[in-house]
């Protein structure tokens, strides 16, 4: 493979993608509701988010490490392509929006960068009724943390 650019996009969502599929948009089900998770901290609403790669060139990706914000705990994150975690998924629990970066490994060792302004909240505003959101309580390590 020998290219500039990768036929990639990181996607971000409040929908599960093994539910609602792995696109920027989700499947709505018949009874036309969609299932958010998140849990509450310190007065803010934690959301469950999903990231991951989508694109034609996904077969070619080793790794992709992204970038989150400085407030994580472990704000880098690696995901290995594999074939439990084809399209190299992580899962955050995020009160708010920020830019994600990514570094993508071929697999002849090329690099690519990324980046995605997380739009998980327009998400939130475009499906709102049709929302059903569930308490879920997310691993200590896993959340953002508050800066105020």
């Amino acid at each position: 493979m020998d290219k500039e650019r990768l036929d990639l996009r990181i996607i971000d969502t409040v929908f599960n993608p093994d539910l609602y599929g792995n696109e920027a948009q989700p499947r709505v089900p018949k009874n036309g509701t969609l299932e958010v998770r998140y849990h509450k901290s310190g007065g803010a609403s934690l959301y469950k988010v999903w990231l991951f790669l989508a694109g034609n060139d996904l077969p070619f990706v080793e790794s992709a490490t992204y970038q989150l914000h400085e407030t994580f705990p472990d704000p880098v994150r690696t995901a290995t392509r594999a074939l439990g975690n084809p399209d190299c998924r992580i899962v955050i629990w995020t009160w708010g929006v920020f830019q994600v970066n990514a570094t993508i490994l071929d697999k002849t060792g090329v690099t690519y960068a990324l980046s995605q302004q997380l739009n998980f909240g327009e998400l939130l505003n475009q499906y709102g009724g049709q929302i059903k959101y569930i308490e879920e309580n997310p691993d200590a390590n896993r959340g953002a943390k508050l800066v105020r």
